[in-house]
């Protein structure tokens, strides 16, 4: 269903039905219903009132906030108190960075760059809110060379580097000689993910690959020859390695044909 096609008064008067007193009557009604609401700045309201009573929904009002082009100057300063007060889970703060990414009003997004570049520390902070913080932090050029090579290449979590290697984007604080640098080495990234997200940037940018090929991760190699950067592959195709990959999100293995030895291929099948 469009919301082109919904009658969005008649949509607001039932969510106001089925929210007496702020709370929610039909919880699988209130989503549906909320889904395919455009922005209005009664139903904003309300929606934040309904929000203080049941915390529980704030994907579903994050996800209704990020219908905004732009926020409303006091749409905006509520979504900052809520990334300020941290009252809930990290989850919670991530999902209201991800709602104001591209839609602060100019004259706010100062405010929001220096509160978030205050809470870029990952090694203390939850994954989720490492890579929302750290993609706002490159969508508005608050990382220099260094920052940026270690957010994809140092950060502790894998997925924080793969998402963050995906967000990353040159800039006047970024060279392309450096951003060619920073993927070339997470290109050999122990974790296979991590080497495939570097590989499709690496793509996209048209940078440059660095030798030698033969230490890039079998991930990102395979990548780059799916792509035709690469006429074969890093490295053989281990069946241990494919079949503990599918059972677990580690890409780190031992050295299995040297473990193994002789009886290496009985293994392997």
């Amino acid at each position: 269903m469009s919301a082109k096609v919904v009658d969005q008064e008649k949509l607001r008067k039932r969510i106001m039905a089925l929210t007496p007193r702020f709370h929610v009557n039909h919880p699988t009604r209130f989503k549906y219903l909320l889904a395919n609401a455009v922005t209005q700045h009664t139903l904003t309201a309300r929606l934040w009132r309904i929000y203080e009573k049941h915390p529980e929904y704030y994907l579903q009002l994050t996800r209704y906030l990020q219908r905004y082009g732009e926020m409303p100057r006091g749409v905006a300063e509520r979504v900052y108190n809520e990334i300020v007060c941290a009252r809930l889970y990290p989850a919670v703060t991530s999902a209201f960075i991800d709602a104001a990414h591209d839609r602060v009003p100019i004259g706010m997004q100062a405010k929001f760059n220096s509160l978030l570049s205050s809470m870029w520390q990952p090694s203390k902070i939850a994954p989720e809110l490492a890579v929302s913080v750290g993609r706002w932090l490159f969508k508005h050029e608050h990382f220099i060379d260094g920052k940026a090579d270690y957010a994809c290449r140092k950060v502790h979590h894998w997925w924080v580097r793969a998402k963050l290697i995906l967000a990353f984007d040159t800039g006047r604080l970024i060279t392309a000689t450096h951003a060619e640098y920073t993927f070339n080495g997470a290109l050999r990234d122990h974790i296979g993910i991590v080497s495939a997200a570097s590989a499709i940037r690496l793509s996209a940018r048209a940078l440059s690959i660095r030798p030698p090929k033969r230490t890039i991760h079998r991930h990102g190699g395979l990548v780059l020859k799916n792509l035709g950067i690469l006429t074969r592959g890093t490295s053989t195709v281990c069946g241990i390695v494919v079949s503990i990959d599918r059972m677990s999100a580690t890409s780190s293995h031992p050295a299995w044909r040297k473990f193994f030895g002789k009886h290496y291929r009985k293994a392997e099948r």
